[in-house]
């Protein structure tokens, strides 16, 4: 061998090194890019799970505010009554007065229990208490449900359905 062709072997080899090296380079880049791009998608789906999606604490419903009242009679088909009033909570605690219309009282006292989001109150109808209970919406704008009354006076056993919207 000469020393030309020697040092044409050598010129080869630092090529190759070189050549070798780039693509070690790049393909550690390419990797180095998917394992961020990986690792990003982890932590955006992470956040995403723990506040988007229910991750958190849940807000706790709550019944204080101004309603307004749907009630509709089984018993007494095509009788309904519509009530308004200021509702207060304190812990599960509910309280509050309902002014009625087209129903057998005009304005009653409203005492019961919010625990989660189920409820139930009792109305006072001419000294006769009618039952209701229910579920309130995951944004306490909106709750419904079923009610009952005893037997005798105006109501007389009634039971019916009812709902109501958070003014």
């Amino acid at each position: 061998m000469t020393a030309n062709h020697l040092q044409s072997l050598r010129g080869r080899s630092r090529t190759c090194d070189y050549s070798f090296h780039r693509i070690y380079k790049a393909a550690t880049k390419d990797q180095y890019h998917a394992g961020m791009k990986a690792l990003s998608l982890i932590l955006v789906t992470s956040a995403v799970l723990t506040t988007g999606c229910g991750g958190g604490t849940p807000k706790a419903a709550s019944m204080s505010g101004n309603w307004r009242f749907f009630v509709t009679s089984q018993k007494l088909v095509g009788s309904t009554g519509i009530g308004n009033g200021a509702l207060v909570q304190s812990g599960q605690t509910l309280s509050g007065t309902l002014d009625f219309t087209g129903a057998c009282t005009t304005t009653t006292p409203l005492a019961g229990t919010l625990q989660g989001n189920i409820v139930a109150f009792q109305l006072t109808e001419h000294g006769q208490p009618a039952s209701f209970t229910g579920t309130i919406s995951n944004n306490s704008s909106h709750a419904s449900g079923s009610w009952t009354t005893t037997l005798g006076g105006c109501v007389n056993g009634d039971f019916g359905t009812w709902f109501a919207d958070k003014n």
